[in-house]
């Protein structure tokens, strides 16, 4: 008949066979459909074909490839090969601690140099302890790029290694990503007599944490280490040596044996001879044996050789020498308010505070005026754990070595630190610490001044 559906605001939906039509309002309907409305169209009962699923375009959210597969930027391909290539800096620097610039990233290509996407890329260390990333999985986006995230350095000097691998094609080569520590300060180990493998890892772990503080060489010495051994009582073979940071002797021997008193003594440091500009230039630690076993087992051995070393470095030991102690409490008695004025370390201590109030004098130093303890640690009523108080204390409590003791080291004067190498520490203001743990004694340390000073020639003279 001819009709139209011109100038209707709604669309006509249409059957016509199994096809389903929808028309605007300005269409035309068809001669065919017009004439069937009107009573000319037979029924059919064969059903409506269902709508097909509209087509789903791998690579994206909600339409993965099979397994087996990879998305090569247009479909998805059974791969002939993959390859993995660095796509950030492979070799890069950072202050320990700290966040590497580059976080390592890879691209996954096919082997004709095609980026895949999709693919499950691993990020694991293969070197350096202690560090962390942001991902240990990532999946390559539709440039092949695969990114670990922040690469955060651990806390020990040295060079550390991320690897990048496609777990689920175990003979595509891994890529490496190498960070290498900031700094060039030394310190050498010299063990007067031996030890375990064990208690060598203890000493090694502790001499790389506090390399990973100080930064910088100190002026270099051409010296023999039988002589050098010899102006701090030690007894070892020759041989010539250039010192640009302390020699440290290690010596294992009884102290005072399991205590007395209520005391027990584990260790005895500090340093023996220094340089012209008063810095340490070698020194010795001294650990009673009959504590070892105590320490080993309970997993706090490393703990006081970290502490015994900060005093060979000059912490305690060299705090007068360098006038920055203050109303020592040995020679003025027991209670006076003995305290440490270096600037960093002072402003340091207003940062742990964390806003609590302190009406004390700044920066409070143990002060029981008992020989060993006072006048070389910081003040444990206040302190509790840090690693530099005067008790080891609790075994089953970490030591902190905090922003604190890293600050003081600068106070110094010869020494440029890093503070990414200390640990998070906050000063627990209104604790007492209780000295010794599980009802012993308590376990702390004596410190050793140093006698010699060596000359622009070479030669030593006392101090």
């Amino acid at each position: 008949m001819g009709s139209t559906a011109k100038g209707l605001g709604f669309g006509l939906l249409l059957a016509s066979g199994c096809t389903d039509r929808v028309l605007t309002f300005d269409d035309e309907l068809p001669a065919e459909a017009s004439e069937d409305s009107e009573g000319g169209a037979e029924d059919s009962d064969e059903p409506d074909a269902p709508r097909p699923e509209p087509p789903c375009t791998p690579g994206q959210p909600g339409c993965p490839c099979p397994d087996g597969q990879v998305f090569d930027g247009t479909a998805c391909v059974t791969p002939a090969g993959l390859a993995l290539a660095t796509a950030s800096n492979p070799l890069q620097s950072a202050l320990a601690g700290d966040v590497v610039a580059e976080p390592p990233t890879a691209v996954v290509r096919t082997l004709d140099g095609t980026p895949v996407s999709g693919v499950e890329v691993a990020f694991a260390a293969t070197a350096g302890a202690g560090g962390s990333l942001a991902n240990i999985t990532a999946v390559s986006d539709a440039n092949g790029i695969a990114s670990s995230g922040q690469w955060r350095l651990g806390k020990l000097a040295g060079t550390y290694q991320i690897a990048a691998t496609i777990p689920t094609e175990p003979t595509v080569p891994a890529v490496t990503f190498d960070a290498d520590t900031l700094g060039d300060f030394e310190i050498t180990l010299v063990y007067v007599n031996p030890v375990t493998p064990a208690q060598e890892a203890a000493f090694e772990s502790a001499r790389l944490r506090w390399q990973g503080i100080i930064l910088n060489a100190l002026a270099p010495e051409e010296d023999d280490l039988a002589a050098i051994g010899s102006m701090c009582g030690y007894a070892v073979p020759s041989q010539p040596i250039v010192n640009a940071g302390v020699v440290i002797f290690v010596d294992l021997r009884v102290i005072d044996g399991s205590g007395s008193g209520g005391v027990n003594i584990l260790g005895q440091a500090g340093p023996c001879t220094l340089r012209t500009d008063r810095s340490p230039s070698a020194g010795g630690m001294t650990f009673d044996t009959a504590d070892l076993d105590t320490l080993e087992d309970a997993g706090r051995l490393e703990t006081v050789i970290l502490h015994e070393m900060g005093h060979v470095l000059g912490i305690g030991t060299l705090w007068p020498e360098r006038g920055l102690l203050v109303d020592p409490s040995i020679e003025l008695g027991a209670g006076v308010d003995t305290h440490f004025i270096g600037p960093g370390a002072q402003q340091s201590f207003f940062e742990l505070l964390g806003g609590q109030p302190y009406e004390g004098a700044i920066v409070p130093v143990e002060n029981n005026a008992a020989p060993g303890s006072s006048d070389g640690h910081w003040r444990e009523s206040i302190f509790v754990n840090e690693l530099m108080t005067p008790s080891l204390g609790d075994l089953t409590v970490d030591n902190p070595l905090s922003l604190l003791t890293v600050s003081s080291l600068a106070d110094h004067g010869y020494y440029a630190t890093n503070p990414f190498g200390a640990d998070p520490f906050v000063v627990p203001f209104g604790l007492h610490a209780e000295p010794g743990f599980a009802g012993g004694p308590e376990q702390t340390d004596e410190l050793l001044e140093p006698r010699w000073i060596r000359q622009a020639d070479g030669s030593y003279a006392p101090l």
